[in-house]
């Protein structure tokens, strides 16, 4: 099931976490390399964790858990090393050796989470081309593709942050691959054991 939505930050499109063939859709209108994923859209109801490498989240969990109690539902994304076996049920979604995990700040959407599951989601754009931040910017062949199209406002206007949360031995680092609506600094104060 291919749906469109809003965040705090910019409309998004996504399918749900078992239509993969709603994924390709949206790969080909967005015009997306396929070697970049889409990151998996949840509810603060779902529980994530249990998608996660178990040794990966004994030495991550700290970290995660303050990066989330910190930021979410809120404008950031967090790549962490999924299962094996999620890697081998989204080998796709999980190319990269990690996991985009984003709770997006909007009831609406938290709604059809937990109704229908998570969504493969990425932003609502042609590939190149600037975020949908307003309903009547949606471009016509999205609309026309999607089965659900949920209404709300795009407070922030600017995209979400990526942090990669990394485990080396027992080391645990995080690296900003784009600043967005949260800093670089804010995320570096979260940095820590929780």
């Amino acid at each position: 099931m291919i749906v469109i939505f809003p965040t705090e930050t910019v409309y998004g499109v996504g399918a749900t976490f078992d239509d993969m063939v709603g994924v390709d859709k949206i790969y080909e209108l967005k015009g997306r390399d396929y070697n970049k994923p889409f990151s998996l859209h949840i509810s603060p109801s779902v529980d994530y964790m249990e998608l996660i490498d178990e040794d990966y989240l004994e030495i991550a969990r700290p970290y995660l858990v303050s990066f989330a109690k910190n930021f979410w539902p809120g404008p950031l994304t967090i790549l962490v090393k999924p299962s094996e076996k999620f890697c081998r049920e989204y080998p796709k979604m999980t190319s990269t050796g990690f996991l985009g995990l984003r709770c997006p700040d909007m009831p609406v959407f938290w709604e059809f989470v937990d109704w229908a599951g998570p969504v493969w989601g990425t932003s609502l754009n042609v590939s190149g081309e600037p975020e949908v931040i307003r309903w009547d910017e949606i471009p016509r062949p999205f609309l026309e593709a999607a089965d659900v199209v949920l209404m709300g406002r795009c407070l922030l206007k600017e995209a979400s942050t990526v942090v990669k949360l990394i485990v080396e031995g027992e080391s645990v680092s995080f690296e900003v691959l784009r600043e967005g609506a949260i800093n670089s600094e804010q995320v570096a104060e979260t940095f820590k054991f929780e």
